[in-house]
C-alpha cells in the first residue's frame, strides 16, 4: 500500500542526499505521486528547479483541446530537481547534466530518422525522382529537444521501445507517380519494423505520406484529426529533400492563419496549466478520478500523427 507524503519525511530525504529528481525522491519516499507534487510545491523549505520544455499538446479531454506537455505529473517526476535551501549550485548543476542528456537524445533520434529516411529512399527503384518531389519533415518530441529514452510499450504490438517516437511527415507534390509512393511506403515500413525489433535500436517510427492538396484540406481544421496534423506541421522541422515543397506548406499555414490559431491555443495551454495548478493545489482531496485526475495526468499520447 502508498504511504502518505510527509512534509518532515521529505526534508530529511533531502538534507541526506543530493538534489534528486522528482522520481529519485518518489521513490525513497514510497508515496502518492500528487500528494508529493502538492508537499513539494507548498513548502517553501523545499528549493525546486524545472528543466523541461513546455509545449503545446492537443487532448480531446480538454476543452478547447488545448493542453501543455509534460502533463504536471511528469514534469514533477522526470524534470523537477529538488533540494534544500543552500544547494542551488548543485541543484544547477544537476540540471545541467541533465538537459544535455536530453539534448543529446534528441540529436541522436533526429540523426537516425534522418538517416533511415535516406536509406529508405535509397531503396526505392527511383530515388532522384522522390528527393526532387518530396521532402521529409521530422516533428514531436525530438523537434523540442525533449526527447527521452525511459522504455515504454509500443502501442499497436505492445513491444518495448526506447522512449520518443521518431515522428515524420512525408509531403509530395501531385507530380509524383503512386507505384513510387507506394514503393516508399513500402522500403519505410520495412524499416518500420527493422528498428522496432533489432535489440539494438527498439525504436519506433511512426510517419505519414501525404500530398500537398490534403495538407490544403487539413488547414481548414474540420475535425480533431485536421487540428493534430495542423499542429505537427506547425512544430515540424525540415529533414531532407526538395526544401521548396517545406516551403510550400509553410506558406499554406501562414494563409489559412494556421500559425496565429496555434499560438493562440498555446498561449490557452499556458493559462490552463497556471489555473490547473492553483486548483490542484488549494485541493484538499487526492486524485482518485474526476477533475482532478485529468489535471494532474495527461490523455495518451500516442494520437499524434494524422
Amino acid at each position: 500500500m502508498t504511504k502518505k507524503s510527509d512534509p518532515i519525511n521529505i526534508l530529511k530525504i533531502l538534507e541526506t542526499n543530493d538534489p534528486l529528481t522528482g522520481f529519485e525522491l518518489q521513490q525513497r519516499m514510497d508515496c502518492d505521486v500528487f500528494e508529493l507534487w502538492r508537499d513539494c510545491c507548498l513548502d517553501e523549505r523545499i528549493h525546486s528547479e524545472i528543466f523541461s520544455r513546455r509545449y503545446l499538446r492537443l487532448d480531446r479531454k480538454m476543452k478547447n483541446y488545448a493542453r501543455l506537455s509534460p502533463s504536471i505529473r511528469r514534469e514533477f517526476l522526470t524534470y523537477t530537481i529538488l533540494s534544500i535551501p543552500g544547494e542551488e549550485n548543485a541543484c544547477s548543476q544537476k540540471k545541467d547534466r541533465l538537459t544535455n542528456k536530453l539534448h543529446n537524445i534528441s540529436l541522436s533520434k533526429r540523426r537516425l530518422a534522418r538517416e533511415s529516411m535516406i536509406q529508405s529512399v535509397s531503396e526505392t527503384v527511383d530515388r532522384d525522382i522522390i528527393i526532387e518531389h518530396a521532402c521529409f519533415i521530422i516533428a514531436g518530441d525530438i523537434v523540442y529537444n525533449m526527447a527521452h529514452d525511459v522504455p515504454r510499450p509500443e502501442s499497436s504490438t505492445g513491444e518495448m521501445v526506447r522512449g520518443s517516437d521518431l515522428d515524420i511527415i512525408i509531403i509530395h507534390d501531385d507530380r509524383l507517380d503512386a507505384a513510387l509512393i507506394g514503393s516508399l511506403d513500402e522500403a519505410i515500413f520495412s524499416r518500420k519494423h527493422y528498428l522496432l525489433v533489432h535489440p539494438s535500436y527498439r525504436e519506433e517510427i511512426d510517419y505519414i505520406i501525404k500530398d500537398i492538396n490534403r495538407v490544403k484540406s487539413q488547414t481548414l481544421m474540420r475535425s480533431f484529426e485536421d487540428l493534430v496534423a495542423c499542429k505537427i506541421l506547425w512544430e515540424g522541422e525540415f529533414m531532407f529533400g526538395n526544401s521548396q515543397i517545406f516551403e510550400q506548406v509553410q506558406a499554406i499555414l501562414h494563409e489559412k492563419d494556421v500559425f496565429r490559431k496555434m499560438e493562440q491555443l498555446h498561449k490557452n495551454a499556458i493559462d490552463g496549466r497556471k489555473t490547473s495548478e492553483q486548483s490542484l493545489l488549494a485541493s484538499k482531496s487526492n486524485l482518485n478520478g474526476g477533475d482532478n485526475y485529468t489535471l494532474f495526468y495527461t490523455q495518451e499520447e500516442h494520437e499524434e500523427i494524422y
